[in-house]
């Protein structure tokens, strides 16, 4: 199971797009253009120094192959 992360800490988001990031080997310029923003923003929100519209961190997470909606912990929750 895919590691979730609470919406509250950015620097946990910042953490896990870069580990995702790296392990796919695929570069900043790769993940920034097909997200829709540039390799400088991305590595600033990578270091905990920036954040990303909702776009751009759907545009990464579809980069990296990842469910944005599984991504954080509630999106693990059951709907009633």
């Amino acid at each position: 199971m895919a590691k979730r992360i609470p919406l509250s800490d950015p620097r946990a988001i910042a953490e896990e797009l870069h580990s995702r990031r790296r392990s796919s080997g695929k570069t900043l310029e790769e993940v920034a253009s097909a997200a829709g923003t540039n390799a400088s923003k991305l590595s600033r929100v990578e270091r905990g120094k920036g954040e990303l519209r909702d776009a751009e961190l759907a545009g990464v997470c579809k980069a990296l192959g990842i469910n944005v909606f599984l991504l954080f912990e509630e999106g693990n929750q059951d709907v009633a």
